[in-house]
């Protein structure tokens, strides 16, 4: 099986062979760099990687698994479910749940434009009890959205600079695109 430092060891390698054999301008790189790397993905234990190692470094990558290929792996290995939210303009932001209490509420959501939202946050009236087990996640530089309870028993989204000790964190958001508020939002598991 091929640990984390050992992944890293083939993306760059496939990243410098990718490089070297550009030869013409139809060459796309991420084809490119999938194509060397898929021979070793059989021996990759997923299971074995955090959840924020595979969404900061497997994931972003972009040319080695589609999006749905990522959600269907985290989903798989570490019992974690997808959440996404999709704004009125169809850009969304998307994480992975654990708890399941949060995936039940959030199942119900569905179909259900968020209440009106604030220049930092989006929310959805669930009046639903804050989980009394500490909160795992804790707050990471450069992760910009979180999916929180809010402490009177909402559920939504909160720019990180905005998250207080009353909030419970639920997932980091991860933006598919520019992700802006707006009006109308929509919650779902997938």
């Amino acid at each position: 099986m091929i640990d984390i430092a050992e992944f890293y060891q083939v993306c760059e390698w496939a990243e410098n062979q990718a490089i070297k054999n550009q030869n013409d301008e139809n060459h796309n790189m991420n084809d490119a760099i999938k194509a060397k790397i898929t021979p070793f993905l059989q021996f990759l234990n997923f299971s074995k990687m955090e959840p924020r190692f595979l969404n900061e470094y497997v994931f972003k990558k972009g040319y080695v698994f589609s999006y749905d290929e990522c959600g269907n792996i985290m989903e798989s290995i570490h019992g974690y479910v997808k959440v996404k939210i999709t704004n009125s303009v169809g850009n969304s932001i998307y994480g992975f749940l654990q708890n399941n209490s949060a995936i039940e509420i959030i199942k119900t959501l569905k179909n259900r434009e968020s209440d009106n939202p604030y220049i930092n946050l989006i929310y959805w009236k669930t009046e639903c009890n804050k989980p009394s087990t500490p909160c795992q996640l804790k707050m990471r530089a450069g992760v910009k959205w979180y999916l929180v309870y809010f402490y009177n028993g909402d559920i939504g989204v909160r720019n990180s600079f905005e998250i207080d000790h009353q909030e419970y964190m639920l997932a980091e958001m991860i933006a598919e695109t520019d992700f802006k508020i707006t009006k109308n939002c929509e919650i779902e598991i997938e």
